[in-house]
């Protein structure tokens, strides 16, 4: 396993209780769906938001509706995730994005030029780090559903 997978698969997860928030493992499959379809790095939040509300719809694997800006913002925390102009979006005492700015400002979104770079020198990277992201994060129950939707 090089870093670039190393960092992806020891993203931090909320869990409580038996539960677990899907949102950065989502947020992750989409970006890396994004870069097998040639799109460029960093990539507006408002698509994203948009894109990943029908995705979970699609999928039907939340039972509250799916909030992008928590997976837009935390992951940066992981060492993984840049955003364009952070200056710009005010952050609650929790550390957390006010949808309002991120929707005003419409910053982008993506992992770093180094994992970019080396996802782009890889080319069976991505589906690698996409299968392992399904396989440590999602339900046995929805790992097919998840696949074909991001053509893994």
């Amino acid at each position: 396993m090089n870093d670039t997978e190393k960092v992806f698969l020891s993203i931090k997860i909320w869990r409580s209780k038996g539960q677990v928030a899907l949102h950065k493992p989502l947020l992750l499959l989409y970006a890396l769906w994004m870069y097998r379809q040639n799109h460029e790095r960093m990539i507006p939040y408002k698509k994203i938001d948009s894109d990943l509300a029908a995705i979970v719809q699609e999928l039907q694997i939340m039972s509250r509706p799916f909030r992008a800006y928590y997976p837009f913002w935390r992951l940066q925390n992981d060492d993984i995730w840049e955003v364009e102009h952070p200056e710009f979006i005010r952050v609650s005492s929790q550390g957390d994005a006010w949808k309002n700015d991120l929707d005003q400002f419409n910053p982008k979104g993506g992992v770093t030029v180094f994992i970019f770079t080396d996802l782009k020198n890889n080319n069976n990277l991505s589906l690698d780090i996409s299968e392992r992201i399904i396989q440590k994060f999602f339900d046995v129950n929805d790992r097919k559903n998840i696949q074909n939707l991001f053509k893994i």
